[in-house]
């Protein structure tokens, strides 16, 4: 009886072993050795598209302390591209207001 059991564990034994064998063969991926370098394929070039500058489109491009005296257009060097002449910001005058008036509750001062 004993002699029975022991073939019977060595039959599952050995196909237990089988089994994991052949599992670890179709799982295995070729592995490169480690000096060896990776090739990788780049992505295709795809040409840039770099649209039309303010320029070439008889634009002009304001600057800081200007503004577009008409209408901003679409350029690929300038988000600021004005379809006529750009001019200065004006700038507000405070000469003309008058501080003691505004501030008199303020206990004398601008006076």
């Amino acid at each position: 009886m004993k002699r029975g059991i022991m073939i019977g564990i060595v039959i599952v034994a050995l196909l237990l072993v089988a089994c994991q064998g052949k599992n670890a063969q179709q799982s295995a991926a070729p592995v490169p050795a480690a000096n060896t370098p990776i090739q990788q394929t780049p992505p295709p070039a795809e040409p840039i598209n770099l649209g039309k500058t303010c320029a070439s489109q008889g634009g002009d491009m304001c600057l800081a302390g200007e503004k577009c005296s008409d209408k901003l257009i679409e350029a690929s060097d300038s988000f600021t591209c004005c379809t006529k002449q750009c001019v200065p910001i004006e700038q507000k005058s405070m000469s003309g207001f008058d501080f003691g008036q505004q501030n008199s509750g303020l206990g004398g001062v601008g006076k």
